[in-house]
């Protein structure tokens, strides 16, 4: 199905246009701001629903629009007023359909797809027009997000493994087993032969006083002879006191010798309970360690199998869609043809596969519109045509022209002149289908509004009845 014939009145800056297409590429031309934009919108309004009507869809000082678009099959008819709009969609015989937006809506496929201005769209937004037109059933940019948050949690979680498993590795395993030994003991005996020390370092102050004293005694007794008696009496009680005293001091060197060897011990007990807090330590440590390899392990496998089911889960929803084009895919938020970036293909190639994308995205209503075509040289337009032509398909593209004399010229919101090509004399049919004709497999309207045209007669042969006769 095709524009035969398209009418706007009053819609953005046109006035009044009445086109009628001639071949599959229809060229609308002019200067800048004379409507031709508003001719190629006109079609899009008129099928595409109410809701794509841009805020001011009337000229400036009109009071209502109008289009009406012939499509053959049936006759759309968009009225625009301050309020709203109307759609009317008839059928040949003029019956009006009851819900005509939902009967536009299954005919209407891409047609806001424009190749040209696909071929000059970021990678992601080809990417997010070519999902819609594929129609893909997950989302894409969800599951890229997570594995992409994913990705970056597991790189900190391998990160912190290798970290672990290296300290891990890097601490030694204790040599031998050492037990603690009771230092509260020998401290208790330590405490009691110190009071016992002070006790006896006591006793030999007292000692050594009482030495002093009876050297002074001596002394005094060699001076004074008159009191020799007394003091003699004296001396020997302190000579005898002194002599008691003696076992006090060998008692006092053995347990000098005693604190000694405990404070032995006791350093030795601390070294040996340190030790063997280290080993315990390290080996809470190494514990710890192995558990956090143990984690950090889980999570990243983990991770990674999340990242694996999700990317599943994408591929499969590609594989699922219905691409328009063979080769045609989706990466990583970007087209790819053939493997490879679709911004990297050429020129001749972007163009080639984007209206190849048009084309499949638009099965019942054949019918393409491009903007800005003056960015297209003679050998894109050349290429645009053959491909309409070859996949039947009516292509209208808008393109800056001064001169008026090419295509329909669009000036100050009217048709000044039509300059379209006259339509091209219909084409031979294969020798298939010649066949197929013959056999009625194939109905001839459809190769007539293919452009063409059977070379012998096909019509079923009727022999003529032969009346009998009486010899």
């Amino acid at each position: 199905m095709k524009i035969l014939r398209l009418e706007a009145e009053n819609f953005k800056r046109l006035r009044a246009v009445d086109i009628t297409p001639k071949g599959c590429l229809v060229q609308i031309t002019g200067r800048n701001a004379n409507g031709k934009t508003s001719v190629l919108d006109a079609i899009w309004a008129a099928v595409g629903g109410a809701s794509h009507l841009q805020v001011q869809p009337i000229r400036k000082g009109a009071s209502k629009a109008r289009i009406r678009l012939d499509l053959g099959e049936i006759i759309v008819t968009r009225s625009i007023t301050p309020k709203g709009s109307t759609l009317t969609v008839e059928n040949a015989e003029g019956l009006a359909y009851k819900s005509p937006q939902r009967m536009l809506d299954d005919l209407v496929g891409a047609l806001s797809f424009d190749p040209l201005a696909f071929t000059r769209m970021k990678p992601k937004e080809q990417f997010d027009q070519l999902r819609q037109i594929a129609q893909v059933d997950v989302d894409i940019e969800k599951l890229d997000g997570l594995n992409k948050r994913d990705f970056e949690q597991r790189t900190q979680v391998n990160r912190d493994l290798k970290i672990a498993e290296s300290q891990l590795d890097a601490m030694p395993a204790p040599s031998q087993e050492v037990q603690p030994v009771d230092v509260a003991a020998l401290v208790d005996r330590q405490q009691e032969l110190l009071v016992e020390q002070n006790r006896l370092q006591l006793v030999q102050q007292q000692r050594a006083g009482k030495e002093r004293q009876a050297a002074a005694l001596r002394e005094e007794l060699e001076r004074i002879r008159e009191a020799f008696a007394a003091k003699k009496a004296q001396l020997a009680t302190l000579e005898e006191e002194i002599g008691a005293s003696g076992d006090e001091a060998d008692h006092l060197s053995d347990i000098a010798g005693d604190l000694q060897g405990l404070a032995l011990q006791i350093r030795q007990a601390q070294q040996t309970n340190n030790l063997a807090a280290e080993v315990r330590q390290v080996e809470s440590r190494r514990t710890e360690l192995r558990a956090r390899v143990q984690d950090l392990d889980a999570q990243s496998k983990a991770l990674t199998e999340s990242m694996e089911t999700r990317t599943r889960a994408k591929m499969d929803a590609i594989s699922r869609a219905k691409m328009p084009v063979p080769g045609l895919t989706l990466g990583e938020g970007m087209v790819l043809f053939q493997e490879v970036p679709f911004e990297q293909a050429s020129s001749a190639e972007q163009l080639r596969v984007s209206v190849a994308v048009a084309i499949a995205a638009n099965p019942k209503l054949r019918v393409i519109r491009i903007q800005d075509g003056s960015l297209l040289d003679d050998t894109s337009m050349q290429l645009l045509a053959d491909m309409a032509q070859e996949h039947d398909m009516q292509v209208w593209i808008e393109r800056v022209d001064a001169s008026g004399q090419v295509g329909v010229v669009i000036e100050d919101g009217e048709v000044m002149a039509d300059h379209q090509a006259e339509a091209q004399p219909p084409r031979p049919v294969s020798l298939d289908t010649m066949d197929a004709l013959r056999r009625g497999e194939q109905p001839l309207q459809d190769i007539e509004d293919r452009g063409e045209k059977p070379v012998v007669d096909v019509r079923p042969y009727n022999p003529p009845t032969i009346p009998d006769l009486d010899l």
